[in-house]
C-alpha cells in the first residue's frame, strides 16, 4: 500500500493525522509532501493548527470544499469528452453536483456541531 493510500485510509477511519502518528505507524517522514500530492483530488486534505498537536505541528484532515471542487471538475471533464457525453447528460451532472453540495453542507454542520 502506498503512503498516500495509508494516509487516506487512516484519515477516513480516524478523522485526522499528524506527522508524529504518520511516522510512528507508517514510517512516513514527509507527511506534508504526501498531503501536497493529494491536493486537487477527491482526497484533498487541509492543515489544522488548533493546539491539540504537541510541538506546534499541524494535523491534517479532510478538506470537504477542495474535495467537492475536485469531484465537480472530474465530472465536468468526463462529461465534456465526446465518447462519454451521451451517457452523462447535463441533468445527471446537475443532480450529482447538488448531491455533492448537500454532502458538503452536511460535513460543515457536523464539523461545527
Amino acid at each position: 500500500m502506498s503512503q498516500k493510500e495509508q494516509v487516506i485510509e487512516f484519515v477516513e477511519k480516524w478523522g485526522s493525522i499528524d506527522s508524529h502518528k504518520a511516522f510512528q505507524l507508517f514510517g512516513i517522514t514527509r507527511l506534508a509532501a504526501v498531503i501536497h500530492e493529494l491536493k486537487g483530488t477527491e482526497h484533498a486534505m487541509k492543515a489544522v493548527y488548533d493546539g491539540t498537536v504537541k510541538s506546534g505541528f499541524a494535523r491534517y484532515e479532510a478538506d470537504p470544499e477542495e474535495r467537492f471542487k475536485a469531484v465537480k471538475k472530474q465530472l465536468s471533464e468526463s462529461c465534456s469528452k465526446g465518447i462519454q457525453a451521451a451517457s452523462c447528460p447535463r441533468d445527471v451532472v446537475a443532480a450529482l453536483t447538488e448531491a455533492l453540495r448537500n454532502a458538503l453542507t452536511w460535513a460543515r454542520e457536523v464539523g461545527d456541531g
